[in-house]
């Protein structure tokens, strides 16, 4: 599929919840997250979406292997189908084939289809991955649509602080509340033994309080899920689930509760059996 100019009716996506997941900085697992936090809601029965707004490093047809291809229908984009849940990416547009570098009109267009263009139809919540840095990217989407919250991941170092800091401002200024600092492959103790920390252990509370954020939560590092995610496969489907992905499912839930409690069905045993 290529990207061209729609110029049909807008037609009528009805989107309960917008969530960014952003970062500022590249390399700590933002995209992860965004995709961790998808499955979990769609495991839970909910309506998902992820657009993976990382144009410059996108990475969600890895994580979400398309059963069904994107294509356009009434001048309206049909996002691509991984499983149950809607994705779309400009790698579904066949632009990284012979480029990984996009001039500005390229990525403005692109992320205009994806505002006005895409059919999401009834969605119970839309995850948007956004890029590293703040720029073009951020104050487009940040103008064209309202949305409810941001999750700022970060690990515990100065140089991911420092640019989750520039990144919060951007949705601060908006108005965009800060839903959760999320400090992504933290350190656990484990008892008896001392183990440095391999990402840093610098305290993200300032970053919790300068931005008013609701939840501070803390991801362990775990290769089991790194790995599961790699292979492309579902890491909460598992018969044994891992820290981090209890971890994320505790997450997501607390998430829910703050954006809108009607969005947790009392009633969902089914899709919770790996529990048993």
């Amino acid at each position: 599929m290529r990207l061209n100019i729609l110029n049909g009716a807008q037609g009528a996506s009805n989107i309960k919840k917008l969530v960014a997941v952003a970062a500022g900085k590249g390399g700590v697992g933002k995209s992860t997250v965004s995709a961790a936090l998808a499955r979990c809601s769609a495991l839970r029965g909910l309506k998902v979406g992820v657009l993976d707004a990382d144009v410059y490093g996108p990475s969600m047809p890895l994580l979400f292997p398309a059963d069904q291809a994107p294509n356009v229908l009434d001048q309206r984009i049909q996002p691509a189908l991984s499983g149950n849940i809607k994705v779309v990416s400009i790698s579904h547009f066949g632009l990284v084939e012979k480029a990984t570098a996009f001039r500005a009109p390229v990525v403005n267009m692109f992320l205009q289809q994806c505002i006005h263009k895409v059919d999401w139809g009834d969605l119970d919540i839309l995850y948007v991955d956004f890029p590293p840095g703040v720029g073009d990217v951020h104050l487009c989407l940040l103008q064209e649509w309202a949305f409810s919250g941001v999750v700022l991941v970060s690990l515990a170092n100065r140089l991911s602080k420092s640019d989750v800091e520039k990144a919060a401002s951007s949705f601060v200024d908006m108005g965009v509340p800060v839903l959760c600092v999320l400090e992504n492959m933290a350190h656990v103790e484990a008892p008896h033994q001392f183990i440095e920390p391999l990402f840093g252990k610098v305290d993200l509370k300032s970053l919790v309080e300068n931005t008013n954020a609701a939840l501070y939560k803390k991801i362990p590092f775990d290769p089991k899920l790194a790995s599961l995610f790699d292979s492309s496969e579902n890491p909460f489907m598992q018969s044994k689930l891992s820290p981090a992905a209890e971890a994320f499912l505790s997450f997501e839930e607390e998430l829910l509760k703050l954006l809108d409690n009607s969005l947790l069905p009392q009633v969902y045993t089914q899709t919770l059996e790996w529990q048993t």
